[in-house]
């Protein structure tokens, strides 16, 4: 119609008088039904959409076109042992983004990831105290945490305070604080989320800036650029029975194995060897979330997913689609919106474009070994860390006892929600 109307957030379209703010039913639909979000330029409201990633929007006299600056491209792997060259390049990124007038910390979950980008900027202060200055004498780290069994990385985060010399704040929080924080925490986040690990972000980066912290690190990226979810392994196996490497497929599934267990390795296996589609046939049956769509919502179109991969190898087709498409942009939207509420500038040095063009020019053998994610960023970094953190097999993701909660106070809280007068409204025939 000859206007454009953008911001930062959703909710300044409600300055517009032109802009109806009406329900995406097709992406309420992926929510409810599959759990998707974020995998498309759309938003939650019809006709506001995102600009994608790695993409500019100009307005000229010529009119408005979308414009593409950056594509993930294939590319050859460094000769030899590229050990070297992704320790080199991942310091470079965490050297990069210490740049700042103002403080930086460190969020730390006690994760490969975070421990890394802890461990750098201790070897930077140690070795480079210029490239490091705005850290201060000792950096800052924030790290969430439940004193419940299952849900306390303080024994890994721990091992990387001592070993950094760093100066930690652990934060906590019950259900009643959170459902304290709730109208706050979805006022700043405009759209639905996934868990309550959101607001995990959110309590951390509150706690960085009552500590005076202006700049974050954050480990957001190394699990997508580095292949650290146990479900790659699937691809994996799937990759080398295409070769016929079976042999390397048995030594794989024994380290597997020793590392996750038995049944975790032969699951993997079966979702390699599984008809395409079934997988999906088969979540879909175990789910009930179909019972929950509304018959407005029943009849919303289906979003297709398409993922561009310059590769032709499982694996790393996995890897893009979970960068670029579903995975990666939901926990980026969320860690934008967690810092920014709280003025804060959170920068992911594994997302330096440098360091996810190499990853992804290296194959399976250098990604996953024997069971152990990561391989090649364990060996890169693995003098850095402490012993438990880059031996560590286990993957906790930034949980939180949702379960329990939801047993208690924040249950309470959505079944008042889900009565209350606007929800019925929301909700009633013909809406």
């Amino acid at each position: 119609g000859g206007r454009l109307s953008f911001a930062s957030e959703l909710k300044a379209f409600r300055a517009d008088p032109e802009c109806r703010l009406e329900p995406n039913l097709g992406l309420v639909r992926d929510y409810v039904a599959r759990d998707w979000f974020d995998h498309t330029d759309e938003t939650f409201f019809e006709g506001i959409r995102k600009l994608p990633p790695a993409h500019s929007l100009v307005l000229d006299r010529s009119g408005l076109r979308l414009q593409r600056y950056w594509r993930l491209e294939r590319r050859d792997p460094p000769p030899g042992d590229p050990v070297d060259t992704v320790r080199e390049l991942f310091l470079d990124s965490v050297r990069l983004r210490l740049r700042s007038a103002v403080r930086v910390g460190t969020c730390l979950s006690g994760g490969i990831d975070s421990s890394a980008i802890a461990c750098g900027v201790d070897h930077l202060l140690r070795t480079e105290v210029e490239s490091a200055r705005p850290v201060g004498d000792r950096q800052a780290t924030f790290t969430v945490y439940f004193d419940i069994p299952g849900y306390d990385e303080r024994p890994y985060a721990g091992a990387v305070v001592d070993r950094t010399l760093a100066t930690p704040t652990w934060v906590s929080f019950s259900d009643d604080e959170l459902g304290a924080q709730l109208p706050g925490i979805v006022e700043a986040h405009d759209e639905p989320f996934r868990s309550t690990s959101i607001c995990a972000g959110w309590f951390v980066m509150r706690a960085a800036r009552d500590a005076g912290v202006t700049v974050v690190l954050d480990g957001q990226g190394g699990d997508e650029v580095f292949a650290g979810y146990p479900a790659y392994y699937a691809a994996r196996y799937a990759d080398l029975l295409a070769k016929g490497r079976a042999g390397e497929v048995a030594r794989e599934l024994a380290g597997h194995a020793r590392a996750q267990g038995a049944g975790p390795a032969a699951a993997m296996l079966g979702r390699a060897v599984a008809p395409a589609g079934l997988e999906r046939l088969l979540r879909r049956r175990r789910s009930e979330s179909d019972a929950l769509l509304h018959p407005d919502l029943r009849s919303a179109p289906e979003t297709v997913e398409r993922v561009e991969s310059p590769y032709s190898d499982r694996l790393r087709r996995l890897m893009t689609r979970i960068l670029t498409v579903r995975g990666l942009p939901e926990l980026l939207h969320a860690e934008d919106r967690n810092s920014m509420a709280h003025s804060l500038e959170a920068r992911v040095p594994f997302l330096d474009y440098r360091l996810v063009e190499l990853s992804f020019s290296l194959d399976g053998d250098r990604l996953l070994e024997r069971g152990r994610t990561k391989a090649i960023l364990r060996r890169a970094l693995g003098d850095l860390l402490p012993p438990t953190v880059a031996a560590r097999t286990d993957k906790l993701g930034f949980v939180t006892p949702e379960a329990l909660w939801l047993r208690g106070s924040l249950g309470e809280l959505a079944a008042d929600t889900f009565a209350s007068r606007s929800s019925k409204k929301i909700t009633s025939p013909g809406r």
